[in-house]
């Protein structure tokens, strides 16, 4: 099964949320709700769920690196400790 369905970030923010309500149970239900909360079809659902679970698992497994604060804010640090050690 394969979608090119470009999803917006308001939809994505839909989709996470209501993953959160209701859990990654795979059952008709989750699908129906995700339906009817994304505007999307259950293919669509289906397949972004599948890249979603891929990216939980990746993170899990570190095998996808998360910034830091300090790369987030190119490395600056607003800690009042390094200030005073400056």
């Amino acid at each position: 099964m394969t979608s090119n369905s470009i999803w917006t970030w308001e939809e994505q923010m839909k989709f996470l949320e209501a993953l959160a309500i209701c859990g990654f149970d795979d059952t008709l239900g989750i699908w129906r709700y995700l339906v009817d909360v994304t505007g999307k079809n259950q293919e669509e659902v289906k397949f972004h769920f599948e890249k979603v679970m891929v990216e939980i698992k990746n993170i899990e497994a570190s095998l996808i690196h998360l910034l830091k604060n300090e790369e987030i804010s190119g490395g600056h640090n607003n800690n009042r400790d390094d200030d005073e050690q400056r």
